[in-house]
């Protein structure tokens, strides 16, 4: 991420219509925010198993120990509710550390929002295990909502807001069957590297076998006979934009009042580096993660690459790259206090997520809030010998900017932009800049949407800015993401806007610019666009 200061504080005088005003009466000053401290408390979801791994219920609060970072936190709330007797159970802590009766509240219901990653699913394979997902539609009880987005790798689509309606929710899931999936190219470039490297062995042992005194001179090397692969993504790209995708869906859909769990559909991440984003932001936002493997067993060459975990006993045949998939999702889900459902498991993910939530111990602390960006290790203990405790195992302490920029993301990524542009931008030729060419971008921000705060020589705001670019057919490439920090004297009048000069890498086939910025007032995005290169042309060539 890229940071630039914004030292170029000309306030210009809003285009358009100003509200009617008496000559006495001047533009207001803007808004101005109170520095606010972080109080909220991180809730913990925990379940406990004995060796049998069977439930344990009826434990007390003196039957755990909370650690973060190494040191003992205080418990300040802990219930154990049960779905069965609709009821929650539990105590809060006072000050003085006694335990008085918790006030009895509704039942804590479930919040499921369906992330479907369409870059990595096989249709056919989505389909399966989607219809498996309607038919268990009646495992969802009262007060249990569920929300439907979708990632095509382009932009992120709301399918289904939250509801608790089973039939519109059986609609939208039906209605997924017409929905193309970019997994078939990916599945059909790994394929097509795997049989390249496959011939490419063959060749150099036949070559070696017939020349044995000359295998210095004749060994062939992979650029001989590899070629580029099938599938036109490129994995590391894909696999960044589905993480930040499935935090922008955690982050942009306002989520009611209950237990918070998000269901990733998918084929899978290949590195935890990808999966990992996800986790902490997961826990970050009180999200527990349920990835779902849609692939399953992965029977693809198989002789190539199946190894038996024990040669003389029964057992699952698997490979090395369904076992790296595995790994990321069980990883997702255990920093997060969720379940994964892999292989067969997944023709039952809503049944095991059901019935994981049905029972569970809810414990709440509240750490100090610095807002340093800083992940804090979480662990929670039972102190009854012989019993498992899972939740989650990590917080991040998050920035205000840190917060402002996933909004913002969000925002862009779920089309939740204000109805009009607001934002000035205008952009000039390429002109190279350091060794490359680049675009002078001058952007104007109404100041009324800028958080202003009292600083020591005055006031100060800052925004993420992102921006976009994009080719003829709407692809998209994000840029890194740059800061608006305006520090002023004085505050200034609402109407104006300030004005921002910073500049972009060109790139070859962009055709459009479109610029986000948060509006701390209203919560949506604010946006504007400008062409790249010579101005379009209307009618067809000649008229």
């Amino acid at each position: 991420m890229r940071s630039l200061s914004v030292l170029i504080l000309l306030f210009l005088a809003a285009d358009g219509p100003a509200p009617a005003q008496t000559p006495e009466e001047e533009p207001r000053p803007v808004q101005v925010f109170e520095e606010s401290v972080d109080v909220h408390v991180v809730n913990l979801e925990a379940v406990v198993t004995d060796a049998r791994g069977e439930r344990v219920t009826g434990l007390t609060l003196k039957d755990f120990r909370l650690r973060i970072d190494g040191a003992e936190m205080p418990i300040t709330f802990f219930s154990e509710i049960d779905e069965k007797k609709r009821s929650v159970s539990g105590e809060v802590v006072t000050g003085s550390g006694d335990a008085e009766p918790a006030a009895e509240p509704a039942w804590r219901s479930r919040d499921i929002l369906v992330f479907l990653d369409e870059t990595t699913m096989v249709e056919a394979r989505r389909d399966l295990v989607v219809r498996s997902l309607a038919r268990q539609l009646d495992q969802l009880t009262a007060g249990d909502q569920m929300a439907v987005v979708a990632f095509s790798g382009s932009r992120l689509e709301v399918l289904c807001e939250w509801t608790g309606d089973r039939t519109r929710l059986a609609s939208v899931l039906a209605a997924l069957d017409k929905r193309p999936t970019r997994g078939i190219r990916d599945e059909a470039g790994r394929r097509q590297m795997a049989n390249d490297a496959t011939f490419m062995a063959e060749v150099m042992a036949a070559v070696q076998a017939d020349e044995p005194a000359n295998r210095e001179s004749t060994q062939l090397t992979g650029s001989a006979f590899a070629g580029p692969p099938l599938s036109p993504f490129t994995p590391l790209s894909r696999f960044r934009q589905v993480s930040e995708a499935a935090i922008a869906a955690m982050q942009g859909l306002p989520t009611p009042p209950g237990r918070k769990m998000m269901m990733l559909f998918s084929e899978g991440f290949h590195s935890p580096a990808f999966a990992r984003p996800v986790a902490l932001e997961a826990n970050r936002l009180g999200y527990s993660l349920y990835p779902v493997d849609v692939k399953g067993l992965d029977t693809f060459q198989a002789q190539n690459d199946v190894e038996r975990t024990a040669p003389s006993s029964f057992a699952l045949v698997t490979t090395g790259f369904d076992r790296e998939i595995d790994h990321n999702l069980q990883y997702m889900a255990d920093t997060t206090g969720g379940k994964a459902a892999l292989n067969s498991n997944r023709m039952g993910a809503l049944e095991r997520l059901v019935e994981d939530s049905a029972s569970y111990y809810l414990l709440g602390f509240s750490p100090i809030w610095r807002g340093d960006d800083r992940g804090h290790k979480v662990e929670l203990a039972v102190t009854r010998p012989g019993l498992q405790v899972r939740t989650r195992t990590s917080y991040i302490d998050a920035s205000h900017r840190t917060r402002l920029s996933l909004e913002a993301d969000a925002a862009l990524l779920l089309g939740k932009l204000d109805a009009q542009p607001r934002l000035i931008v205008n952009v000039g030729e390429p002109a190279p800049a350091a060794g490359r060419e680049e675009i002078a971008v001058t952007l104007g921000v109404p100041v009324g949407s800028l958080a202003f705060f009292r600083h020591e020589t005055g006031f100060r705001a800052e925004a993420p800015i992102v921006v976009v670019m994009l080719d003829e057919q709407g692809n998209r490439r994000d840029l890194p993401q740059i800061w608006l920090k305006v520090e002023v004297k004085e505050l200034p009048r609402e109407g104006t806007y300030a004005r921002f000069n910073f500049s972009l890498p060109a790139r070859a086939g962009a055709q459009k610019i479109v610029v986000t910025v948060h509006d701390a007032v209203s919560g949506e995005a604010l946006w504007g666009e400008a062409r790249l290169g010579p101005p379009a042309t209307e009618g067809r060539p000649g008229e």
